[in-house]
C-alpha cells in the first residue's frame, strides 16, 4: 500500500528522524527531557509548515535548529527576569 497522504508522509518523516533531531538536541547540551520537548517542538512546527513530499532532513534540521533559538531566547529571558525580581527593593525573596 502506498498511502502518500500528507499525515503518511509526515508520519514516515518522524519515525525516520525522530532520533537525529533528538540526537542534534543532546549534542547541543540539552538533557534528555529538555531534548524530547524541543522535539516535539521542532516536529509540531514541520507539522504546521509541511509541503507535499517527504520530509527533508537539512529542512528539519534547519527547523529544529530554529526552535532551540527560541528555547535559549526564553531561558535567558526568564534568568534576566528572575535576576530583576529578585533584586527589587522590598521584595521577600531577596532577603
Amino acid at each position: 500500500m502506498n498511502d502518500s497522504t500528507p499525515g503518511a508522509t509526515f508520519s514516515a518523516g518522524y519515525r525516520e528522524f525522530y532520533w537525529r533531531v533528538f540526537a542534534y538536541f543532546v549534542r547541543r547540551g540539552h538533557d534528555e527531557s529538555t531534548a524530547r520537548d524541543l522535539v516535539s517542538e521542532t516536529f509540531m512546527v514541520a507539522w504546521r509548515r509541511q509541503e507535499t513530499g517527504p520530509m527533508e532532513l537539512p529542512w528539519l534540521y534547519a527547523v529544529a535548529h530554529n526552535v532551540d533559538r527560541q528555547f535559549r531566547r526564553g531561558e535567558s529571558r526568564r534568568r534576566a527576569l528572575s535576576l530583576r525580581i529578585h533584586a527589587t527593593p522590598g521584595n521577600v525573596g531577596a532577603q
